[in-house]
C-alpha cells in the first residue's frame, strides 16, 4: 500500500512540475547515479513522458469530478443552453412577424 501512496504522490509530482524542472532533476539523477549520457537523456525522456502522463491523468480526474459535480449540482452545461436557444429560434420563426406600422409625420408650417 505504501508503494501505491508513493507512486500516486510521484505522478502527482511530475504533474504538477514544468518541463524545466523534470529535465533538471532529470540530469541531476544522471549525475549522482553516474549514468552515461545516453543513459541520462533515456532517463530525462521517461521522466519527460511519465510528467506527460500524469498531467494528463489529473486533468482527466479533475473534469470528471467538475462534471460529476455539476450534475449533483443540476447546472446547466453549455450543450443545455444551446439546445434550449435552438428551441426558441424554433419557436421564434413559428410566430406570426409584426408589421412595423411606418409612422408618417407632417411638418407644421
Amino acid at each position: 500500500m505504501k508503494l501505491v501512496k508513493r507512486t500516486a504522490f510521484v505522478s502527482l509530482g511530475l504533474a504538477a512540475m514544468s518541463t524545466a524542472t523534470v529535465k533538471r532533476i532529470g540530469r541531476k539523477i544522471a549525475e549522482e547515479g553516474k549514468l552515461s549520457e545516453d543513459e541520462g537523456k533515456k532517463l530525462i525522456a521517461d521522466l519527460l513522458e511519465q510528467s506527460k502522463k500524469s498531467k494528463s491523468e489529473v486533468k482527466k480526474t479533475i473534469n470528471k469530478s467538475i462534471k460529476e459535480s455539476l450534475t449533483d449540482l443540476d447546472v446547466a452545461t453549455n450543450k443545455d443552453v444551446k439546445s434550449i436557444n435552438k428551441r426558441l429560434d424554433r419557436i421564434e420563426d413559428n410566430l406570426p412577424k409584426k408589421r412595423v406600422a411606418k409612422k408618417t409625420t407632417t411638418k407644421k408650417k
